[in-house]
This record gives structure tokens, C-alpha cells and sequence, in this order.
């Protein structure tokens, strides 16, 4: 997964380093931060949740 700051276009778009996107995966726990805004449920090994 590519993560692309800005509009995606033009000379002032960059990707941000796949090692910084690790670190960051490593350190938070996304069912916790998204679980704070959308009520999620457990389905299967995977969670679910409306659109807000």
C-alpha cells in the first residue's frame, strides 16, 4: 500500500517511505483509533463498521 501526500499530482507530491508507513502500523493500534469514531464489529477475524 502506497500512502501519497498532496493532490497526487505535480512536482509537490511525494511518497511517504514505506519504512516510516511501518513504523506507524507498528505503533498504533488502528481498531482502537478507527473504534473511537465508528462503532465496530467483530466478524470473523475481521472488524466492521459503518461509513461516517
Amino acid at each position: 500500500m502506497s500512502v501519497i501526500t498532496g493532490s497526487g499530482s505535480g512536482s509537490g507530491s511525494r511518497k511517504i517511505p514505506h519504512d516510516l508507513l511501518q513504523k506507524i502500523k507498528d505503533a498504533v493500534n488502528i481498531i482502537e483509533v478507527i473504534g473511537e469514531h465508528v462503532v465496530l464489529r467483530k466478524s470473523g477475524s475481521n472488524y466492521t463498521g459503518l461509513c461516517p
